[in-house]
């Protein structure tokens, strides 16, 4: 065999391997996504979206006494389906999460504040935006939105006009 052949031969057996290798690592088997809002001053209820696999809750932190300790509640849950999972792991997947620093800020000392803290597979980010829109992040919360009954709607990026005040250009 000449050398033409030996390279053609190697690349027919390495190029599959490449191709078909990089989509299993960028495959997301396992996510938890927890989505923290907090509207200040703190004597707002905060609402967390927490979504681990294939389910969905909703939590209200009700603060008593002062906004020194909270009461938590569960007032919503579901599970999704698989399409429903499917295009949530596709949702996480276009959002590049790993790539986004952790907190973006708009100089605003009151208003509207997330923590989005996620993990897909066996990696870890946690991001805070305090009146801050990124279309990354919200997609995720629209897609969220989208599953739930709408007036179950608690975070959003809706709320306050903050999309529109404070959109990533």
């Amino acid at each position: 065999m000449n050398s033409t052949g030996k390279i053609i031969l190697i690349s027919l057996i390495l190029i599959p391997g490449i191709l078909f290798g990089q989509s299993k690592q960028n495959e997301i088997k396992k996510y938890k996504i927890s989505i923290e809002q907090q509207i200040l001053p703190g004597s707002n209820p905060n609402y967390i979206y927490k979504i681990k696999n294939n389910n969905i809750k909703i939590i209200k932190k009700q603060p008593i006494f002062n906004s020194l300790i909270y009461l938590s509640y569960e007032i919503y849950s579901m599970r999704l389906d698989r399409n429903q999972t499917d295009s949530l792991r596709l949702v996480l997947k276009n959002a590049n999460i790993f790539i986004l620093d952790y907190s973006y800020d708009s100089g605003s000392l009151d208003g509207i504040n997330w923590t989005f803290k996620i993990r897909i597979n066996k990696q870890f980010k946690e991001v805070r935006l305090d009146n801050y829109y990124l279309k990354e992040l919200g997609d995720i919360v629209d897609f969220m939105n989208r599953q739930i009954p709408k007036k179950k709607v608690c975070v959003s990026f809706d709320f306050l006009g903050t999309r529109n005040d404070f959109t990533n250009k």
